[in-house]
C-alpha cells in the first residue's frame, strides 16, 4: 500500500502543472457561464469542439503532473505505462478538437457545414490513435523511473506514425485559421490572429519538446512543459471566441514593458537590500515589502509608462490616452476635436460621423 499524502504532489513541476489545471477549469467554467448568458447554442456549433478542447488539456496536464509526483515511483511501472498512453490519448485528443473547431469555425464563416473530407481524417485518425494506444506495445513499451522527474520512456513501433498524426492536425488547423483570413473583416482578421498566436504557442512548443527531446533526443526533464503552455491556446482562442475587443501587438508590448520596469525597479534594489537577512526572518520582511509594493506599484507605474509608452510609440502617450485626452476637445469644439479623432485613428474625415440617440438626444 502506498501513502497518498499531501507530500506526494508536493513538487514544483506538479504545482506548477495544477495551477494550470485550475486556471484552466476556471477559464471553462467561466467560458460556459458566459454562453448560458447569452443563449448561445453549445451543439453544432464551434462552442461544442472548443469545450472538448478545454476538457481534453485538463486531462493531459493532469496526466503529466503525475510523472513528477512520489506517485510515479510509488505506483511503479505498469501505472506509469497506463499514465503515458492516458497523456497519449489526452493530448491527440485536444488537437483533434482543435483541428475540428477550426473546421467548424471556418464552415460557419461560409455558412455552410464542415467537409466531409475533414470529418474523414478527424475520425479515421482518432480511430488509429485508439486502436494503437489501447492495443500493448505499440505506442509505450516500458517506462523506466528513477524518481519523480526522473523517468524514461521506451517507445512502441507505432509511435512515430502517432506523432506525424499529431503534426497533421496541426498543420490542418493552421491552414484552416489562415484561410479564414482571406477576405475577412478587421474583425475576423484579429480574433484569427489571436487564434493563430495561442496555438503556435501551444502546438510549436509541444512538437518541439514531445517530439525533438524525449522522441529523438530521449529528454524528458522537460515533458511539464508543453502542458503548462497549452493553456495560452485555451485563452487566447477563448477571449477570441467571447470578446470584440482586441489589443494591438504594440500595445501588449507596451503593457508588458510597463510591467517589467515596474517589477525590476522593486526587485533589484529590495533584493539587494533584504535578501541577505531573511534567514530566520522571512515574514518580518516580507510583510513590509508587500505593503510598500502594494501602496506603491500604481503610482510608480504611471511614471513608468510614460517612458514604455516612449520607447514603443515614440511619444510619451499612447494612442488610447491620446484619445481619451480629446474629452475636453469636444467640449471646446466639435469639429476639430472630430479632425484630430480621424488623424489618431487615421479614418478620413468623410468617413467618420457623429450620431446621435433619438432617445436622449445624447452624441456619440
Amino acid at each position: 500500500m502506498f501513502d497518498l499524502s499531501l507530500e506526494a504532489i508536493v513538487y514544483t513541476k506538479a504545482i506548477t502543472l495544477l495551477a494550470t489545471v485550475a486556471v484552466v477549469m476556471i477559464w471553462l467554467s467561466y467560458y460556459c457561464y458566459r454562453l448560458k448568458q447569452k443563449n448561445e447554442v453549445i451543439f453544432g456549433t464551434h462552442h461544442a469542439p472548443y469545450i472538448a478542447y478545454s476538457v481534453c488539456i485538463i486531462a493531459w496536464i493532469s496526466s503529466n503532473a503525475y510523472f513528477h509526483t512520489n506517485l510515479l515511483p510509488e505506483l511503479g511501472a505498469s501505472a506509469g505505462i497506463f499514465m503515458a498512453k492516458f497523456a497519449n490519448l489526452a493530448s491527440f485528443f485536444a488537437f483533434a478538437f482543435a483541428y475540428y473547431f477550426s473546421c467548424q469555425l471556418a464552415a460557419e464563416q461560409r455558412k455552410g457545414k464542415v467537409h466531409l473530407w475533414q470529418q474523414g481524417i478527424f475520425v479515421t485518425l482518432t480511430v488509429y490513435s485508439l486502436f494503437i494506444n489501447l492495443r500493448p506495445d505499440l505506442t509505450v513499451e516500458h517506462v523506466d523511473i528513477e524518481g519523480p522527474s526522473q523517468f524514461v520512456i521506451e517507445f512502441g513501433s507505432h509511435t512515430s506514425y502517432f506523432f506525424i498524426g499529431l503534426v497533421s492536425f496541426v498543420v490542418l488547423t493552421l491552414v484552416n485559421l489562415v484561410a479564414m483570413r482571406a477576405n475577412s473583416s478587421k474583425l475576423t482578421l484579429a480574433k484569427t490572429n489571436y487564434m493563430i498566436a495561442g496555438i503556435l504557442v501551444f502546438m510549436l512548443s509541444t512538437a518541439t519538446i514531445h517530439l525533438g527531446m524525449t522522441y529523438f533526443l530521449g529528454d524528458f526533464s522537460l515533458t511539464w512543459l508543453p502542458p503548462a503552455l497549452s493553456i495560452s491556446e485555451m485563452l487566447f482562442v477563448g477571449y477570441a471566441l467571447l470578446t470584440s475587443r482586441f489589443y494591438s501587438v504594440k500595445y501588449l508590448a507596451y503593457m508588458t514593458l510597463s510591467a517589467l520596469l515596474v517589477c525590476a525597479i522593486f526587485v533589484l534594489p529590495l533584493g539587494a537590500i533584504f535578501i541577505p537577512m531573511t534567514d530566520n526572518n522571512q515574514w518580518l520582511i516580507a510583510t513590509p515589502i508587500c505593503a510598500l509594493i502594494g501602496i506603491t506599484w500604481g503610482l510608480l507605474y504611471k511614471r513608468v509608462s510614460r517612458y514604455a509608452s516612449f520607447l514603443i510609440y515614440g511619444d510619451k502617450k499612447t494612442p488610447v490616452q491620446q484619445i481619451l485626452a480629446l474629452e475636453e476637445d469636444f467640449k471646446l469644439s466639435i469639429d476639430d476635436a472630430m479632425r484630430r479623432l480621424g488623424t489618431l485613428l487615421q479614418i478620413p474625415n468623410d468617413k467618420l460621423r457623429l450620431v446621435t440617440s433619438n432617445y436622449n438626444e445624447t452624441f456619440y
